[in-house]
């Protein structure tokens, strides 16, 4: 038998670039390590209105509408 140990999935992403109101947004936040399908969640805080997060991409994309300062987590 063999036991295969592979690294933990990390998001390799560390922050992200600033943007402005009105102007399109188009990221992807990256992942090393795992094995399998990958997928990122939103874990605390919440998106300006108009971006969203494609949990099987980790594509953040949108229009940005709304101003202000938002932190979140990924996981």
């Amino acid at each position: 038998m063999n036991v295969n140990v592979v690294a933990a999935l990390a998001i390799t992403t560390a922050s992200l670039p600033p943007t402005t109101t009105g102007s399109s947004y188009d990221l992807t936040i990256g992942t090393s390590g795992g094995t399998g399908a990958r997928t990122v969640a939103l874990a605390s805080g919440a998106l300006p209105a108009g971006l969203f997060l494609d949990s099987s991409t980790g594509a953040l994309a949108g229009t940005v509408l709304q101003n202000g300062v938002f932190d979140i987590t990924v996981i």
